[in-house]
């Protein structure tokens, strides 16, 4: 079977949640943003799960812990080209995680 939506299209669907929530933030809907922020930490084992839990900390004035986050993410989910959409969409919000 045939590739046809290409590499790393599974990662797609999970960043556009990502997206949204970021969005409710930016919005000045807070209590979305934390709901959407809970079911996405449902599996806090995901790059999805791993960077709300960073988006959170930076959110909530804890740089240092939110840095740190997304450090181990680099430990945990090894590949580059998984982690820079994800980190590129933090910067795009305000979120400077490097």
């Amino acid at each position: 079977m045939s590739d046809v939506a290409g590499p790393g299209f599974d990662n797609v669907p999970p960043l556009v949640n990502f997206k949204l929530m970021l969005c409710e933030e930016g919005r000045g809907d807070a209590k979305e943003f934390d709901r959407q922020a809970k079911a996405n930490m449902a599996d806090p084992n995901t790059l999805l799960g791993t960077f709300t839990q960073a988006a959170l900390e930076f959110r909530n004035g804890k740089k240092a812990e939110g840095k740190k986050t997304v450090a181990d993410a680099a430990k945990r989910f090894p590949d580059r080209s998984d982690r820079a959409p994800w980190i590129d969409t933090m910067i795009e919000f305000g979120y400077d995680p490097r």
